[in-house]
């Protein structure tokens, strides 16, 4: 009777073995410049197809490996804003900056593999055959659309087409400062004044200053030519 869980367990394993070996090959080398190939011999499968047996394709792998980390950030931010919430706090924009991009630290820092998920999302990210602000809007975007609609809330004097701008440009600030941040974690030297407390809240600063700096006369002239 437990025969076929056990099953199902040993093809979930290899699954997130492929997965976690796509992530570093990808984040290391970028996505075009690595095989199926090469992610089965990283991945350890003795059969050659492996990869193609359970994601059918690169593609496929890639979009996978970004909803295997996506939906435990996702959970993450949900439970962040959770504890704004019961602490009356929403209108608070750093916490709400800050629960954007604890989740993603923490599962660096924290999950097995992370310390590469950050450089894969940073290649993905800028990839022209992937449309990854609309992975963002899809699954497990339940997190971020709940921050995003409490930003027009906390930032009523912003525009609409600006904040929906200045959320895009923090996203891909975040990412890229993190992916940055974690090769220089593994290349700085001891007593090189790198500390990651530090790079980490003045990230959260900056988002914050991104999203709450006033709109110039030069930007509200352009607004107002479009309408």
């Amino acid at each position: 009777m437990t025969q076929p869980a056990q099953k199902s367990t040993v093809g979930q394993d290899t699954r997130e073995q492929i997965i976690l070996a796509a992530e570093q090959l990808f984040g290391e080398f970028g996505i075009d410049a690595v095989s199926m190939r090469q992610i089965n011999v990283a991945a350890e499968q003795r059969n050659s197809s492996a990869a193609h047996y359970h994601f059918g394709s690169k593609e496929a792998l890639v979009m996978e490996t970004f909803h295997y980390r996506m939906e435990r950030i996702n959970r993450r931010r949900l439970q962040r804003l959770d504890e704004i919430a019961e602490a009356g706090q929403v209108g608070d924009l750093r916490r709400l900056v800050t629960a954007m991009i604890l989740p993603i630290v923490e599962e660096i820092e924290k999950s097995k593999g992370g310390n590469h998920y950050i450089r894969f999302e940073a290649r993905a990210l800028g990839h022209p055959k992937l449309d990854f602000f609309a992975l963002w809007r899809s699954e497990h975007s339940e997190g971020l659309g709940r921050i995003y609609a409490l930003l027009k809330t906390v930032l009523p004097d912003i525009p609409k087409s600006l904040l929906s701008q200045r959320f895009g440009m923090i996203m891909e600030l975040i990412i890229h400062s993190l992916a940055d941040r974690e090769i220089f974690r593994v290349t700085a030297e001891k007593g090189s004044g790198f500390y990651a407390p530090v790079f980490i809240n003045n990230l959260v600063d900056g988002c914050t200053g991104v999203l709450n700096a006033p709109v110039s006369s030069e930007t509200q002239i352009e607004i107002d030519r479009q309408t």
